[in-house]
């Protein structure tokens, strides 16, 4: 599971602590250097702790800087992920992010694997035997993937015999999908849906993913 900065922020310089009386632009100023050193999501509280600020300004703040980098000529962005922010490179940027740094393509996803995440973002949290009933199939190598790939993580335990496990996603997941909640899942059928449409939906929801599990696909190039 994706960790969210709370409190490993330290300043780099000294130990002065910025005074809530700072203009709207200083702070915006302040929460883009901390994204920036970052890396990671930094929760809002620990934004306000760290600039001495209430959480509405750090918020007011932090919602108009992600609107300054939304331009079409910015190659960084921020986005929300439920109660922090963080700074990551516009997914147009990928290309040229791997043609300097020579880096490796990022590990591929299966479509099995693309099926596995629909299920438990839409159902969570969710079972292993509820996974595989939906699916038809035996879905442990995609489970372990997804966890392996810090996409869903083990939330629980069912209180029936047995206990099993109970997976749910991540905000790692809303992350690489660029959704800021789980509000923001394309809206799932009201009835039970057929094959097809189960197929549909996961294609809506990953429209990277090809119609076949022997050519995996990649996740959305976010950062």
């Amino acid at each position: 599971m994706s960790k969210i900065l709370d409190d490993r922020i330290t300043p780099a310089y000294g130990t002065d602590r910025v005074s809530s009386d700072k203009s709207l632009e200083q702070i915006k100023a302040i929460i883009e250097a901390l994204l920036f050193t970052a890396g990671e999501p930094v929760s809002i509280n620990r934004l306000a702790d760290t600039i001495l600020a209430d959480t509405a300004q750090i918020e007011d703040a932090a919602l108009q800087l992600q609107l300054d980098y939304s331009g079409d000529a910015r190659g960084l962005r921020i986005i929300r992920i439920n109660n922090a922010f963080q700074m990551v490179t516009d997914a147009s940027m990928y290309e040229h992010i791997l043609q300097l740094a020579e880096i490796e393509k990022r590990q591929q996803l299966s479509q099995a694997a693309y099926e596995v995440l629909s299920i438990v973002a839409y159902k969570q949290p969710v079972i292993r035997a509820v996974i595989e009933k939906i699916r038809g199939v035996g879905s442990d190598s995609s489970i372990a993937k997804l966890m392996e790939r810090g996409l869903i993580y083990e939330s629980g335990r069912l209180d029936i015999p047995g206990r099993p496990i109970t997976y749910s996603t991540t905000d790692e997941f809303l992350r690489c999908m660029g959704y800021s909640s789980l509000a923001d899942l394309p809206p799932f059928p009201d009835t039970e849906e057929t094959p097809d449409e189960q197929m549909s939906l996961t294609e809506e929801m990953f429209p990277e993913a090809e119609d076949t599990a022997e050519q995996p696909t990649e996740l959305p190039k976010l950062d």
